[in-house]
């Protein structure tokens, strides 16, 4: 039975379709069956982390329905379920190549990118969609499937505050990855999604186990040593209860418990000047031996 996995972040241009990208690559690679989800519906563009000499392919996967249309069918039609669905004819396999060997990872791409893509998306009420049309057992079969074929399911939600973020962060989880940078509003709007969500998700009619959030510092310059340390000592103070939801405690015996400023140290993301253009896969094009590197 395989785990879905939420990369989330409160505000954009944090890195997060690259971080998920990478993780992506590198679990296929480990020999992982690797689905990727792009529900960024508003700004889509998953598939564009694989196009360098695949171009073509690319483009044909961009031909494909995806995600949006298969939400759509359900909209327009109670009775279509996930039973209906051809899955060959929505999600693509991608080849990894890596030292000479050929890997794949499979992608469910945001839809198909015709004209009315963008009326497709406006189209889209989740709030009558879970009311009028069955949109949470539909979304939950969707699911059931995933989870039965895949090792791994990765969905990149939507940034801020919005309903299909909502769906990404609460029904479909089982752990949520949540991205921020040094700022203050991006540091307390994640603290206040991630309670906001392990809230909600103790009231949703399916099963789940408690939701897990892994916070994770993304942009982050190691040569500023002492604004470093402020910030991470802040991130340490505010992020007790959530990594609470992980870090097992044992009161009283500090030689096991495990120390919150080590993982920091250990998931934090270097700002790397050179993978802040286009589209890259620093896990292959670095690779992940060095423990400074972004690989």
């Amino acid at each position: 039975m395989g785990k879905v996995y939420t990369f989330y972040s409160y505000k954009g241009g944090v890195g997060r379709t690259m971080a998920m990208a990478n993780v992506g690559a590198l679990l296929s690679i480990w020999g992982k069956k690797v689905l990727m989800i792009d529900w960024d519906l508003e700004a889509p563009g998953l598939e564009n982390y694989f196009k360098e000499g695949q171009e073509t392919f690319i483009n044909d996967i961009r031909r494909k329905e995806g995600l949006i249309d298969l939400l759509i069918h359900r909209k327009n039609n109670i009775q279509y379920d996930a039973g209906h669905i051809i899955w060959t004819n929505h999600i693509s396999s991608i080849p990894i190549p890596n030292n000479g060997q050929s890997f794949h990872l499979d992608l469910l791409h945001a839809g198909r990118k015709d004209d009315n893509y963008i009326k497709r998306v406006r189209e889209m009420d989740y709030g009558s969609f879970y009311e009028e049309n069955g949109g949470g057992d539909f979304l939950e079969e969707m699911r059931a499937y995933w989870i039965n074929a895949y090792d791994i399911v990765l969905i990149d939600s939507r940034t801020g505050l919005t309903d299909s973020g909502g769906v990404c962060s609460i029904q479909m989880p089982d752990a949520v990855v949540m991205l921020f940078t040094a700022t203050d509003q991006g540091f307390q709007g994640t603290i206040n999604i991630a309670k906001r969500a392990l809230e909600a998700q103790k009231s949703i009619i399916y099963d789940r186990y408690a939701l897990k959030i892994l916070p994770v510092p993304t942009r982050f310059d190691s040569t500023e040593f002492k604004l470093q340390r402020e910030w991470l000592t802040k991130f340490e103070h505010g992020l007790k209860d959530i990594y609470k939801t992980w870090v097992p405690e044992y009161p009283g015996n500090e030689n096991i418990n495990l120390d919150h400023r080590q993982i920091l140290d250990l998931t934090k993301l270097p700002y790397i000047p050179y993978f802040s253009y286009g589209e890259k896969l620093p896990v292959i094009e670095q690779g992940t031996n060095d423990p400074q590197g972004l690989g």
